[in-house]
């Protein structure tokens, strides 16, 4: 939290109009979802359950495929 506030502070005081230049603060894990600050644990939870919902599960060798376009 120390670390997310000191960035934070940094960034709007170089900013010219310092915070109302900032429309919403986002955070990300490596691996996790993101995060806006300030939204309540049910909104997360709901938006989790709707992007896994809207998310298309690729078989295996659709995935194979991809690889090999990449590669090419």
């Amino acid at each position: 939290v120390d670390n997310i506030l000191s960035a934070y502070n940094t960034l709007i005081h170089g900013l010219p109009q310092e915070e109302t230049n900032v429309k919403n603060v986002i955070i990300k894990t490596s691996m996790g979802p993101t995060i806006r600050v300030g939204e309540t644990k049910e909104h997360i939870e709901k938006r989790l359950k709707s992007d896994v919902k809207e998310t298309p599960k690729k078989e295996k060798s659709d995935v194979k495929k991809q690889v090999k376009e990449e590669k090419k």
